[in-house]
């Protein structure tokens, strides 16, 4: 939900321009939306700039610490969107854009990472305020963070789960996966990544809105477009049709409840009472809905993007842009700034996109922190979505959901990079006929890295081969498990070549 002194504030001017829920109903209908165009996915491989490698660093030093810790995670209050738990959802969703763009053949850091902020996900800490939202807003004392009217967790940590292992390609949170929840008093919270999506379906098919509350009282159409993608995509993976069974109800409650016109969803809509907020969160909330519809619904966010598109670039549109962060709630537009560049990225409408970064860089300037870039007067959720927004293109993200069945025993096979030097960083990996290619950027001077591969044929005769000064080459047989261990003379960005020598 929007911070909640926002919300008190929208409200009051919302009486005024909001009507109940039976009087404003507006649906689009398809004909108005013929002319719209899905883009078409975006599967050309690619890899990390220096500087897109430094923004990810700061996301992958957060994950990577201690399940305990959250040093450099920030700590407003866990109840609106300074929340932790959406810190760590998005921080996944940027890791497993980045992974399913530039990295897919390295496990490594980017799969313990995704375990990790799962395993905080769990973190009392992080799930516990739902007991008092819960007893305050259903007047149900259950603590229990994944029944009922809570998407803003459950919808999120779902799409979480469903993303990484759509990046991974299964290796991660299958079938077997379960999240615990332990209130400390009682009985725990078991829950499998079907489990979820089962409660969530369940939900949906009661909701008289036909979308859910992401609060107590509050249902926003964002909440529900991301919580369609982690549903999507579960369908891809195993099999299911639990997305194509709702989608049309979803499609239609979109479009008389929470539709103005093109362009111009509801931002907000009271399930008690039916009041909307028609302006809360400006164009942000505008765009940045259209970019989680476009892998569920791709027509809608085509039409309500073209309407979005031509107001985005207005030469004032930098006024209308919510001037708050909404994950630290300070003076600044950045958030507003990533989240419609991601959402342009998306919709394929470059211009948008390098207008809104370009704003970023000069509002809010990069600094160095370590390996990490950083900016000091933007949230850790705005330096996760503008990863997003970096690892972003037409259709990337509805590639990802729609990825193809990661059933049991189906499990992509190949290479991987498993591990690698910690004084190196992996800033692309892909598989080749039978081999890697590998960016790889080694700080310091020219020594000695060395990295794991798995996945190889055993007893078979690899070679690796830095195809850049100083060469380097090694000639390594795979053990019998298909792991082998390459040291190699690297320094700077270096590309890498890991080939079956010929019989």
């Amino acid at each position: 939900g929007a911070p909640a002194a926002t919300i008190a504030a929208l409200t009051v001017s919302a009486l005024a321009l909001a009507g109940w829920r039976a009087g404003k109903r507006r649906d689009i209908g398809t004909a108005a939306k013929a002319d719209a165009v899905p883009i078409a996915f975006t599967t050309e491989p690619d890899v990390l700039s220096g500087e897109d490698l430094a923004r990810l660093r700061l996301l992958l030093d957060r994950a990577l610490q201690p399940i305990e810790r959250f040093d450099g995670f920030q700590r407003r209050d866990q109840f609106q969107t300074a929340a932790l738990r959406y810190q760590l959802n998005f921080i996944a969703y940027a890791l497993a854009l980045a992974q399913a763009r530039c990295l897919p053949a390295y496990a490594g850091e980017m799969d313990e990472a995704q375990l990790r902020l799962a395993a905080k996900l769990q973190d009392r800490r992080v799930w516990g305020y739902w007991r008092l939202e819960n007893l305050w807003g259903n007047l149900d004392p259950s603590p229990d963070p994944l029944k009922r009217d809570n998407i803003m967790f459950a919808g999120f940590v779902l799409t979480q789960l469903a993303l990484a292992r759509a990046s991974s390609a299964g290796r991660l949170f299958g079938a077997d996966t379960r999240l615990v929840f332990a209130p400390g008093d009682g009985e725990n919270f078991t829950y499998g990544v079907a489990d979820i999506a089962a409660a969530l379906e369940r939900q949906y098919r009661d909701a008289p809105f036909c979308l859910l509350p992401c609060e107590p009282n509050w249902i926003y159409p964002l909440c529900n477009a991301i919580t369609a993608c982690g549903m999507a995509a579960l369908d891809a993976q195993d099999g299911s049709a639990r997305w194509a069974a709702m989608s049309e109800r979803f499609r239609h409650g979109l479009d008389t409840e929470f539709t103005r016109g093109p362009g111009a969803f509801i931002p907000i809509r009271s399930s008690l009472t039916g009041l909307g907020l028609p302006g809360a969160g400006g164009p942000m909330m505008q765009a940045f809905t259209c970019y989680w519809l476009n892998p569920v619904l791709p027509d809608l966010a085509a039409y309500h993007w073209e309407a979005l598109s031509r107001r985005l670039r207005e030469a004032r549109v930098r006024a209308t842009i919510w001037p708050i962060d909404v994950g630290d709630y300070r003076w600044s537009r950045a958030a507003g700034y990533v989240a419609i560049a991601a959402a342009a990225r998306e919709m394929g409408d470059a211009p948008v996109a390098d207008r809104m970064l370009e704003l970023l860089d000069q509002e809010c300037r990069v600094t160095s922190a370590g390996r990490a870039a950083h900016r000091a007067n933007a949230s850790l959720w705005t330096h996760a979505v503008e990863i997003m927004a970096h690892m972003g293109g037409p259709g990337q993200l509805r590639a990802l959901v729609n990825r193809p069945p990661c059933r049991s025993g189906s499990i992509e096979a190949g290479p991987l990079l498993a591990r690698i030097d910690e004084t190196t960083q992996v800033a692309g990996a892909h598989r080749t006929s039978g081999g890697l290619h590998l960016a790889l950027d080694a700080s310091g001077p020219c020594a000695v890295r060395r990295l794991a591969v798995t996945g190889l044929a055993p007893g078979r005769l690899y070679r690796a081969i830095a195809e850049r000064p100083p060469e380097s080459a090694d000639l390594v047989q795979a053990d019998a498990t298909g792991g082998a261990c390459f040291a190699l003379h690297l320094a700077g960005r270096s590309h890498v070549i890991i080939k079956p020598e010929a019989n």
